[in-house]
């Protein structure tokens, strides 16, 4: 529970946001997979004593926790390109040193 408030604190200070249209369609996702519709969804939600307005910042959360992760993902992602590149960069450096000496030129 705290490693999840945190989080999602982090990703606020990161400006990670849901907005309100991702968010009802994840929702109407929900509904259709229990083959109900939202009306429906929501009243099975209030009879099982969960408030809509609860349910629907909780998924916001996962969604948000979610949006996190992939971003990590994507960045972790990015390192062995970036190592690629550097790798690159050096063989390239190397390249010009030795015809430098090989035309003279320092």
């Amino acid at each position: 529970m705290v490693q999840k408030r945190l989080q999602l604190q982090l990703a606020e200070a990161n400006h990670v946001k849901v907005d309100d249209e991702a968010l009802n369609r994840t929702i109407l996702n929900i509904a259709a997979q229990n083959k109900m519709s939202l009306s429906e969804f929501r009243e099975v939600l209030e009879r099982d004593g969960v408030r809509f307005e609860e349910y629907r910042e909780n998924v916001r959360s996962e969604m948000t926790l979610d949006s996190c992760a992939n971003v990590r993902s994507r960045v972790a992602s990015l390192s062995p390109i970036r190592k690629s590149t550097n790798s690159w960069k050096r063989r390239r450096s190397r390249a010009r040193a030795t015809m430098n000496i090989a035309w003279g030129i320092f």
